[in-house]
């Protein structure tokens, strides 16, 4: 009888201690099972990330240059890749007619650029548009602000020169696609003087950074022209500002009755009169 009672309260203590061990090692096992799945994914982001510089975000950006098409026939004209400065208004009409002759076009709105990260989205979210590429250009979008957080974390304390850095990127990934597509997009930069002011407003780093974002746009935009790979539009929200430039002697387009600026020249010095005066 004796030894029954004993075994039975051996057998009471250890599956207490049994009990006691699990539940302090339920937390342990939480806490490392939550430290590897982020170590994972942080690891995973960093691995897939020349994936989608090299494949994913060219493929996207040409898809949604496809996207835009509204019409079943796409127009294939190669006489008009030319360097336009209009109104925006001028801008949204010239977006319209595109649109409805068939030919490829990218709207990025620069209005909210009042910084180099508000000018890097901008891009971004004309690029990668939602109303193109709908739940794709939502996930672009995300994994892009996941992408350049982690860049901040690791690379540079220089948040300004990492959003100049992507913006370089984000453009090539158009260039690229421009490169596959057969036809002669439209690219619209609209509100460009608003982002100029913005940086001309600015006397600090995140200014300067602006300013040569803004000026590496500028540049980006003419060299597609000279290489006939897409006609580009800078819109102006003032009205004044294109009287302005078209007066201007020294930075006038070729033909008075016109606003192009196929001359890559003539339009650096423009872009330089805007953001450097």
């Amino acid at each position: 009888m004796m030894m029954m009672v004993f075994r039975l309260g051996q057998r009471r203590w250890l599956t207490t201690s049994m009990d006691k061990s699990i539940l302090f090692r339920r937390p342990k096992n939480l806490l490392g099972s939550t430290v590897a799945a982020t170590a994972m994914f942080v690891t995973g982001s960093l691995l897939a990330w020349p994936v989608a510089d090299v494949y994913l975000g060219p493929k996207l950006a040409q898809l949604a240059l496809m996207n835009s098409i509204q019409t079943d026939e796409v127009c294939i004209e190669n006489d008009r890749c030319n360097l336009s400065v209009l109104n925006s208004v001028q801008a949204r009409n010239a977006l319209e007619i595109a649109r409805q002759i068939g030919r490829p076009v990218c709207y990025l709105s620069l209005a909210t650029a009042s910084s180099p990260h508000d000018l890097l989205f901008a891009v971004v979210a004309g690029i990668y548009s939602t109303s193109t590429l709908g739940v794709f250009g939502v996930l672009s979008q995300s994994m892009g602000i996941w992408w350049i957080m982690l860049f901040d974390i690791l690379v540079s304390g220089d948040h300004a020169t990492t959003r100049a850095v992507n913006l370089s990127l984000v453009l090539n990934h158009l260039r690229r696609a421009l490169e596959n597509i057969q036809f002669f997009p439209l690219i619209i930069f609209d509100h460009f003087d608003l982002a100029c002011q913005h940086a001309n407003s600015l006397n600090d780093h995140q200014g300067q950074t602006l300013r040569r974002m803004l000026f590496h746009i500028g540049i980006w935009a003419s060299a597609q022209v000279q290489t006939e790979k897409a006609a580009v539009i800078i819109g102006l929200a003032s009205n004044d500002t294109v009287t302005t430039t078209i007066r201007k002697s020294i930075f006038s387009p070729p033909h008075p009755s016109s606003n192009q600026y196929n001359d890559p020249a003539l339009f650096h010095n423009l872009l330089r009169v805007w953001l450097y005066k």
